[in-house]
């Protein structure tokens, strides 16, 4: 079954036509690599599937239909965006709190080493790494256990060790029948995790 269908879409910024009559589906379990050059629309495409832009024509489907709630994705771009006077922790009680999902002290404590996040927990956003902003990021995402990611050149930045630290955790969400397309730039990344790739 496909986890995301794009019918004969199209976008353009006044004269500016950035992509035109994209159609492709996307299969549920699959870690899937969206190719193209700078300027293709990869960006502007992940944000029309977020309904953070409007599209000029066609149609995108979730789970053979319209997108419900906006849990059902998430979009990680190539920018941190955390609050940087919260520590780690908080920023996971804050996400958790919005969203209305309840987590005991334990279940948080689970959470937190599962993202190589234990060990910062205290840390103020502002005094980690990238590479450590960039893991909270991902953990703050994916405990909205959402069934799609978008994952805009996420890896820009991110050492080797940090890097096979979060390629465990996304195969294991692809694993449990989960579906990220992700941008990237780096051919190793591509050549290790990439199932399918689409061209823009």
């Amino acid at each position: 079954m496909d986890i995301l269908i794009v019918k004969n879409l199209t976008k353009r910024y006044g004269d500016k036509e950035v992509f035109s009559n994209i159609s492709f589906t996307i299969p549920k379990g699959k870690f899937i690599f969206l190719c193209g050059e700078n300027g293709s629309g990869k960006t502007t495409l992940f944000k029309a599937i977020m309904q953070m832009v409007k599209v000029d024509d066609g149609k995108i489907l979730i789970d053979d239909s319209i997108i419900k709630k906006k849990t059902d994705i998430c979009f990680i771009t190539d920018q941190v965006i955390l609050y940087d006077n919260l520590t780690v922790c908080e920023m996971l009680a804050l996400v958790l709190d919005i969203n209305d999902i309840k987590k005991n002290t334990s279940q948080k404590q689970e959470i937190l080493k599962h993202f190589y996040c234990e060990e910062i927990k205290n840390k103020k956003i502002k005094q980690c790494s990238l590479g450590m902003k960039k893991r909270v990021q991902l953990m703050c995402g994916m405990v909205l256990e959402p069934k799609l990611m978008l994952m805009d050149e996420f890896f820009s930045g991110i050492d080797s060790e940090k890097y096979e630290e979060i390629k465990i955790i996304l195969k294991e969400y692809v694993k449990n029948g989960n579906t990220v397309i992700m941008t990237s730039h780096i051919k190793k990344i591509r050549q290790e995790l990439a199932e399918l790739e689409i061209s823009m």
